[in-house]
């Protein structure tokens, strides 16, 4: 196969192969370290960073990115999204959004998120620790680490509705439920409702649940309560 030297101009043999993996393109290895010291400054396009790149790639349309990040964020078929330090709106390509990227207008906004992050104590082992923002609001933040959160998991973990399950003979079941069914002798019915005393859906001590018979007798209690009329 026929090719040009990027460097010197000479025309030159070379396989096939190597130009489809992106070789073959001097005739000699001193065309091609000399292409690599006469590197020429450019000016991302996208970030605005001066970079170093060979004039070959400028000749062929090339050269205008300082990565393939930049590259990438430049292309069309945005979407937009909203910076979760800011709140400003801005626009994104759908390949970050689908890795768990995409949370941050900018470098500043994601290290200033990083550095204000808030401190949760774990529901397993009770120690403190810290974690953004952002984690929280997805629903997490509840276990310090790996570790406690398998833990938890062998011994009872959180249900996103705020209560606390177990698991038994390989099925999950809410905690509170089988204290009452333990305390009546008796497995508990679809519509029996087991209420919290203190409002505390972690405390599943026996003396803070009362048991209703159907959600309609929780609903009144808890209207009554709050001084609701029927």
């Amino acid at each position: 196969m026929i090719k040009n030297c990027e460097q010197c101009g000479v025309k030159f043999k070379t396989k096939p192969s190597y130009v489809a993996s992106g070789r073959g393109k001097f005739c000699s290895r001193e065309c091609r370290d000399e292409a690599r010291r006469n590197k020429v400054t450019r000016v991302c396009e996208h970030c605005g960073i001066k970079f170093k790149t060979i004039p070959s790639y400028i000749a062929r349309g090339e050269g205008k990115f300082c990565s393939r990040r930049c590259w990438e964020k430049s292309r069309g078929n945005k979407v937009p999204r909203v910076c979760e330090q800011c709140g400003i709106k801005f626009k994104t390509i759908p390949s970050l959004v689908a890795q768990g990227g995409g949370k941050y207008c900018s470098r500043g906004c994601y290290a200033e998120a990083k550095r204000n992050k808030v401190t949760m104590v774990c529901k397993h082992c009770g120690i403190k620790f810290k974690i953004s923002p952002s984690h929280v609001a997805q629903g997490g933040g509840i276990y310090c680490g790996r570790k406690c959160y398998a833990a938890a998991r062998r011994t009872g973990f959180l249900a996103k509705n705020g209560y606390m399950k177990i698991g038994i003979n390989g099925k999950k079941v809410y905690e509170h439920r089988l204290v009452m069914a333990g305390a009546l002798g008796r497995d508990l019915t679809a519509d029996e409702v087991v209420h919290h005393i203190d409002g505390d859906r972690l405390n599943n001590a026996i003396e803070n649940l009362q048991l209703f018979p159907n959600n309609s007798a929780h609903t009144k209690f808890h209207r009554k309560e709050k001084g609701v009329p029927k």
